[in-house]
C-alpha cells in the first residue's frame, strides 16, 4: 500500500473513542503482554489460551498477510486483514477502540466488537502489544493489567534471537533499538508487571496470578525492576558498541 493519504492520517489522529466503548474496556478483564523481541511473549499466549480461561484479541490491519516463520498468515487468526477503505469506514463510525498508523503506510486497530466478544465471553482478553498501546488501554482503564516480558540474561537474549534465524545485521539493530525504547517507556511508565521468561512454566504461573487473583502479591519486583535497568544497560552498551 502507498503510504497514507493526509485525510485518512487526520482521521487517525483526531480519532475519538465513543463513550459506550471506554464503558466496555472498563467492564472487560484484558490482559496486555508488551516485551522484547524474542522475550516468549507468542509462546507464554498460547499457554494461556490453552487453559480456556483467556481469548485472543485480534486486531485489524490494512497490511498484506505474511508468512510467520514459515506458516502464513490466516484470515481472522493471526489478524483481520481489510483494505483502507474499509478501514476508512470503520473509524467513520467509530467502531474502533484504538487505531494507530504504523511505518507510515498500514493502519492497526482493535475494534469494539473484538473487545464485546470476550467480554460477553467471561473471559480474559490476551494481546501483544507495544507499550504505546498500554498506555491507551490504561488511559481508558487504569486498572487493566499490564505485563512486559523480560528475557533471563542479555546473552540469552541474543541466542533466542540468533535461533529465530533470517535476521541479518540491520534487521537485529533495528529489533534492538525498538527494545530499548520499549524498556525505556515501560520503566519510566511505572504501570507493568515485569516478568523474567527463565522457566516458561513458572513465568506463566506468575502471569495468571496476575492477571486472574484479585488479591495478588507481587513478590520479587524490585529486583526484576533491577533486572529490567540491568538488561536496558547491556543493550544500550552492545548498541553503542
Amino acid at each position: 500500500m502507498d503510504e497514507l493519504n493526509k485525510a485518512v492520517a487526520q482521521k487517525v489522529n483526531e480519532y475519538q473513542l465513543p463513550d459506550t466503548a471506554v464503558k466496555l474496556v472498563k467492564e472487560t478483564k484484558l490482559l496486555l503482554m508488551a516485551g522484547t523481541a524474542g522475550s516468549g511473549k507468542n509462546t507464554i499466549s498460547q499457554k494461556l489460551l490453552d487453559t480456556g480461561l483467556y481469548e485472543r484479541i485480534i486486531s485489524h490491519t490494512t497490511r498484506p498477510p505474511r508468512a510467520n516463520r514459515g506458516q502464513p498468515e490466516t484470515q481472522g487468526g493471526e489478524y483481520h486483514f481489510i483494505d483502507l477503505p474499509t478501514a476508512e469506514a470503520m473509524i467513520d463510525d467509530r467502531r474502533f477502540i484504538e487505531i494507530k498508523i504504523v511505518h507510515g503506510r498500514s493502519l492497526y486497530g482493535t475494534s469494539i466488537a473484538e473487545i464485546q466478544r470476550i467480554h460477553d465471553a467471561e473471559k480474559i482478553g490476551v494481546t501483544d502489544i507495544d507499550v504505546q498501546g498500554v498506555l491507551e488501554y490504561v488511559g481508558l482503564n487504569p486498572q487493566v493489567k499490564a505485563v512486559f516480558l523480560l528475557p533471563p540474561s542479555f546473552d540469552e537474549w541474543m541466542h533466542r534471537l540468533s535461533e529465530r534465524g533470517g535476521l541479518d545485521q540491520d534487521e537485529l539493530k533495528i529489533r534492538l533499538e525498538t527494545a530499548q525504547e520499549e524498556l525505556e517507556h515501560a520503566l519510566k511508565a511505572g504501570h507493568f508487571h515485569f516478568v523474567i521468561n527463565a522457566d516458561l512454566d513458572k513465568a506463566v504461573a506468575d502471569i495468571r496470578s496476575f492477571a486472574e487473583d484479585p488479591n495478588f502479591e507481587p513478590a520479587g519486583d524490585e529486583t526484576k525492576v533491577e533486572h529490567a535497568w540491568h538488561v536496558l544497560g547491556e543493550l544500550k552498551h552492545n548498541l553503542n558498541t
